[in-house]
């Protein structure tokens, strides 16, 4: 999982398999918060949230979700936003009618985007069956970004085929960091 993500991210074209990253130049810190399973605590990963901020990241993506909300996180994710990092955050596969956390914090701090995941079908772009969508009460940075069958790498180097918005978010924190490395005095 998290592989697929950086690979979408940082991929070098020189590689020879066909795959280049979205933002294939920029600088990615890498921060293990969840294990092989994807599963962890909340702590470890609002520590590695503490620590990219502390260590200069200016674009943090989490591809991850939860059902609830946390104040831990919710204060990680005030940290990054006190600091001017921009939190890129997978909106959830389960269809809901709003982002899961953290990507529903969209919804309170400016510097958070909920990243949906999109499909062309018969030519025509649309919200993916399994996105969760952007909400109707709570105004939120929702974005969407092609989340279906994308193509990457797997830890043993070899390419996959991944769908669902933690793939979508890799794509749309690279967008951010083009954006910023164009025009460093933007703020989150």
């Amino acid at each position: 999982h998290g592989t697929m993500t950086a690979s979408e991210m940082v991929a070098d074209p020189s590689t020879g398999f066909g795959i280049c990253g979205a933002s294939f130049d920029a600088e990615l810190m890498v921060l293990k918060a969840l294990d092989a399973s994807g599963k962890g605590s909340v702590t470890n990963v609002c520590e590695a949230i503490y620590y990219a901020v502390d260590h200069g990241a200016d674009i943090i993506n989490m591809s991850l979700d939860l059902n609830l909300a946390n104040t831990q996180l919710k204060s990680a994710i005030q940290y990054a936003w006190t600091h001017d990092v921009v939190v890129v955050a997978a909106a959830g596969n389960n269809s809901y009618s709003s982002p899961s956390f953290p990507a529903a914090y969209g919804g309170t701090f400016s510097n958070v985007i909920a990243v949906g995941a999109s499909e062309n079908q018969d030519d025509v772009i649309e919200l993916a069956n399994f996105s969760n969508h952007a909400g109707g009460l709570i105004p939120y940075s929702y974005v969407t970004a092609n989340g279906v069958d994308l193509i990457g790498f797997n830890a043993d180097n070899t390419l996959c085929s991944w769908s669902g918005t933690s793939f979508s978010s890799p794509l749309v924190a690279s967008q951010a960091a083009i954006l910023e490395s164009a025009n460093p005095t933007l703020t989150a």
